[in-house]
């Protein structure tokens, strides 16, 4: 019976780590591709819609491979539009420390380069307007959620001391309609020349993300804007991008969203981990009274 007694305790308490070693592996927060394949695409806030990850709206994304020039862009959902841009940046899969030797400050001494060429909206009748970018500023190459993903800020009015930039001034002539979009031609180097050493962002600059999937068209295939360019995925609503406005918005991060989303997991994750302290005490001291008793 002793021995009975003394198993259960230990399966116990092996339970309790296996459920919390589960719990923090499902909370943890991807981090940027070492290589290629990688995924570019546009994050921004326009009018009363956003997209923060690729496929949130009807968007084309990226396929980098090497250095070279490339084009992301992104339809206006329906019922949208707007004459102002609130957010507009670059988002990458990009690990920036597989481009620099350990401890090496990417931003300088990294060999992978981010340059944006062109930002202009693709009208319904073919026509284009281009918005002036003034770029780059101090803060606009740094790094996403995740800590180590290259991003390339080009309009961030909330991203306080680290990330606000004004590249553009957000005011679009005419406008933007629903079905148009707005597009980014952008240049990348120093993938070819290869990186240094490190892999991974340094502990100290990891920011909890927020896991997200991408939507997908419902039959499947792929569909073509208004102004001729075929797009990849998206719906004109979506789940993950419904929880920002064009009002306001996260200090370091894209999104509110993501912020929230962070705040949320950090207090399951704590609330796992509090249950388990407690599981593994009462069943030491079940053990340890029946022990006691004999």
């Amino acid at each position: 019976m002793k021995t009975i007694k003394r198993l259960t305790a230990v399966l116990a308490a092996a339970s309790v780590v296996g459920i919390f070693a589960a719990t923090f592996s499902m909370g943890a927060s991807a981090e940027g591709k070492d290589e290629p394949p990688y995924t570019a695409w546009l994050a921004a806030s326009i009018g009363d819609d956003q997209q923060w990850n690729a496929g949130e709206w009807q968007d084309t994304t990226a396929t980098i491979n090497g250095d070279g020039s490339y084009t992301v862009s992104a339809t206006i959902p329906e019922d949208g539009g707007s004459e102002t841009i609130e957010y507009l940046s670059l988002e990458t899969d990009i690990n920036v420390y597989a481009f620099v030797e350990e401890g090496g400050d990417y931003k300088t001494e990294g060999t992978l380069k981010l340059v944006i060429d062109r930002i202009y909206v693709g009208h319904f009748d073919g026509s284009e307007t281009e918005l002036t970018y003034n770029g780059p500023g101090d803060l606009a190459y740094c790094t996403r959620d995740d800590g180590s993903s290259a991003r390339m800020n080009i309009l961030n009015k909330w991203g306080g001391a680290t990330q606000q930039t004004t590249d553009i001034d957000g005011t679009i002539p005419g406008g933007i309609m629903a079905g148009e979009t707005i597009n980014i031609d952008f240049t990348v180097s120093g993938i070819s020349a290869g990186g240094g050493t490190a892999t991974t962002a340094p502990e100290e600059n990891k920011v909890p993300d927020s896991t997200t999937t991408s939507a997908t068209n419902s039959d499947g295939t792929a569909a073509t804007t208004a102004a001729g360019a075929t797009t990849v995925s998206g719906n004109n609503s979506s789940s993950n991008s419904s929880s920002n406005s064009s009002k306001g918005g996260s200090s370091n991060s894209s999104s509110a969203k993501n912020s929230t989303t962070s705040e949320t997991g950090d207090f399951g994750i704590a609330a796992v981990v509090l249950g388990a302290i407690a599981t593994a005490a009462l069943g030491v001291g079940a053990y340890t009274v029946t022990k006691r008793k004999k």
